[in-house]
């Protein structure tokens, strides 16, 4: 099945799903029911901030961890926020994550615009400048952006682009991940015992949303042309890119993901369009030319750059978001804790899918 009818969607609202019959089909409310009772799983979660040292780089990871309260040893997920964000980035889905039995570890990147080590000077107060132009293009939507000049958008989005290509910040965040995959071994670089108490540093995936999907694709196998200048961390069961990237952009090629063997779950929204106007369909490349086999995808309909992390509560995005919740944690059930009941179930899901769906789902 191809991409094209990406072209159909328009931004749906709660009321324009109900006056087409779409709000609750037949296989939502059954994906909508599973993340009721899943994504409020049933272990309460702790929220610890850590300020830890990596002293062979100097640098300082603000870590924010959450973690299952009396769970026992449990597999761990590290998400990576997008450029310019932070630790605090996806606390719907962290939590749900967490309450479900995940340690769940966000750490802030060398690129936030919070961090202390972020690039200094004139280079900072760009980086600040191009993230807030962009999450303002992502927020306006897809109609809103097409209707400016080609001029306007790329040079809003030309700073930030540029910036994205600078192999630097992926090595820093490759480091970052390496870090805290060291961490979880050794107590002396700092992570809080609740923490050591309960992860268990054998089944581990790794997650991202923009950039941090980006990161997540490299180390779920995506070479580059050239080569990450820092070693990409390995042993990772499972990988879930939100709003990604295709080739042409940052050292990715049309031959990058073929060696994306692994489980990889890629999603996107009908709306998420990118700093260069990237499209829906580019960002779901990964999942169409890695190699079959444990590959899903997920097309939320009428989301945009920054809508993959709304509350359950959301009028317009909450029972998508928890839908897409649901799809998630089948995927970390059979790829972390070795339960094919949940390849089963997303396998099940995607024959029963059809494009009209407010959540449009796809294996391979």
């Amino acid at each position: 099945m191809t991409d094209r009818p990406f072209s159909r969607f328009r931004n749906p609202r709660r009321r324009d799903l109900l006056k087409a019959g779409l709000a609750s089909p037949i296989w939502a409310m059954s994906v909508a029911g599973d993340a009721t009772a899943d994504s409020l799983g049933a272990f309460q979660t702790e929220v610890v901030d850590l300020d830890l040292a990596d002293r062979i780089r100097s640098r300082i990871v603000k870590t924010r961890c959450y973690i299952p309260v009396g769970a026992g040893r449990r597999p761990v997920i590290i998400f990576s926020h997008g450029f310019g964000g932070s630790s605090e980035a996806f606390p719907n889905t962290c939590r749900a994550w967490a309450s479900q039995g995940h340690v769940v570890l966000v750490p802030t990147h060398s690129d936030s615009i919070t961090a202390q080590d972020a690039d200094s000077g004139q280079r900072r107060r760009m980086i600040i400048q191009s993230v807030i132009a962009a999450r303002r293009s992502a927020a306006e939507g897809r109609q809103r952006q097409f209707r400016r000049s080609n001029a306007e958008a790329v040079d809003r989005g030309a700073s930030l682009t540029d910036m994205l290509e600078d192999p630097k910040y992926l090595s820093s965040r490759l480091e970052d991940v390496a870090f805290l995959k060291a961490a979880l071994t050794d107590p002396r670089l700092g992570l809080d015992a609740r923490v050591l108490a309960v992860a268990d540093p054998l089944r581990m995936g790794m997650a991202g949303h923009s950039y941090g999907a980006y990161t997540t694709l490299v180390i779920g196998g995506a070479e580059l042309s050239p080569q990450p200048q820092a070693p990409v961390p390995k042993g990772f069961l499972g990988h879930l890119a939100i709003s990604g990237q295709g080739p042409g952009r940052m050292a990715l090629t049309e031959s990058s993901f073929r060696s994306m063997t692994g489980p990889l779950f890629a999603a996107t929204g009908t709306e998420d369009f990118g700093a260069a106007e990237e499209t829906p369909p580019w960002r779901l490349t990964a999942f169409h030319k890695s190699p079959p086999g444990h590959k899903y995808a997920a097309v939320l309909k009428g989301f945009r750059h920054m809508d993959f992390d709304p509350s359950p509560t959301d009028p317009e995005h909450g029972a998508q978001g928890e839908a897409f919740r649901a799809l998630q944690m089948a995927f970390w059930k059979a790829t972390l804790r070795g339960d094919n009941s949940g390849f089963a179930r997303l396998n099940q899901v995607a024959r029963g899918s059809r494009v009209t769906d407010p959540v449009w789902f796809r294996s391979r």
